[in-house]
């Protein structure tokens, strides 16, 4: 606000709501600027040497405003979608920060929205929002909600994932080893049977029972053999998984070798499911599915 003045004078804030500020103003300056006034305020102002007015809205925080009326919405055990009111100045982006306890995580982000992803079960989340005005952060604003409880807040495969209510098939993070383990990317198939499958040949240090009912059943010849390999061989004779191009739960050596080599029926190295087509036809689609024994799928409707 300038203000031209021809002798000494004061000039009187009042804001719109709260206490009036009087600043003294020497004669001889031709401009005042106004200090240490309450942000994101309107003002009106005026001068006992010659009567006049003006109006101005301070902006709020360092740098300029910040966001407003920051929510959670559609909070799901694992996620929420926040949304907010973007400031009056234009800004280069905002810096979002969430915490759990003992843990900090921080996104930036360029729009309005933005949705947390991968959140634990069962927790209380402290949310905080700032806007960027060209490296400098406004005053933050926050919110805090709880993700919904989960009955298994950390499935060790897809079986589990169905009994949280997971009902389309697709990719998801399973943790084979617990809460403590490294989650893993599976893909589940919730239609098959009334779901509930985990989609991924995973190795295991022993294979237990198993079957097959579509096409007669190959896999009790494997029952309670280790998982070999290559580098790994720990079959009952020696060098299966090198004779065989697989990774197999081999015996002696296999009526099964879904992970042989694709497309060939040379010297039984093919993708082999024995009761089916026998040890000289490798399958062109083979896609494994495992749940446990015990399983139930839930009742429909």
């Amino acid at each position: 606000m300038d203000i031209l003045r021809k002798s000494d004078f004061c000039n009187n804030l009042d804001p719109i709501s709260g206490p009036e500020v009087t600043i003294s103003v020497s004669g001889n300056a031709a401009a005042q600027q106004l200090e240490q006034l309450e942000p994101s305020t309107g003002h009106q102002g005026d001068r006992n040497s010659v009567w006049a007015t003006t109006a101005f809205t301070t902006t709020g925080g360092r740098g300029g405003d910040g966001p407003k009326d920051l929510t959670a919405s559609q909070v799901t055990p694992r996620s929420p979608v926040l949304t907010w009111k973007p400031p009056s100045s234009k800004v280069s982006g905002y810096k979002l920060q969430y915490a759990i306890e003992g843990q900090a995580f921080q996104a930036q982000t360029d729009l309005r929205k933005h949705k947390l992803l991968r959140l634990t079960p069962g927790s209380k989340y402290l949310v905080r929002l700032q806007s960027d005005m060209g490296g400098v952060y406004t005053e933050a604003i926050t919110i805090e909600f709880t993700t919904g409880d989960l009955r298994f807040p950390f499935p060790s495969d897809c079986s589990q994932e169905l009994l949280n209510g997971v009902q389309e098939s697709g990719l998801v993070e399973i943790f084979p080893l617990g809460q403590a383990s490294v989650p893993v990317s599976v893909y589940c198939d919730m239609e098959t049977d009334r779901g509930g499958w985990t989609v991924r040949a995973v190795a295991k240090e022993q294979l237990g029972a198993a079957s097959a009912s579509v096409c007669s059943d190959s896999m009790t010849y494997h029952n309670g053999r280790h998982f070999s390999t290559r580098d790994r061989d720990r079959s009952d004779i020696r060098f299966c998984a090198m004779f065989y191009r697989g990774g197999w739960w081999y015996r002696n050596c296999h009526e099964a070798n879904l992970n042989g080599l694709y497309n060939t029926a040379h010297n039984q190295e093919g993708i082999i499911w024995k009761t089916w087509k026998g040890k000289k036809y490798s399958i062109p689609f083979v896609e494994m599915k495992m749940r446990p024994i015990s399983f139930r799928p839930p009742s429909l409707g």
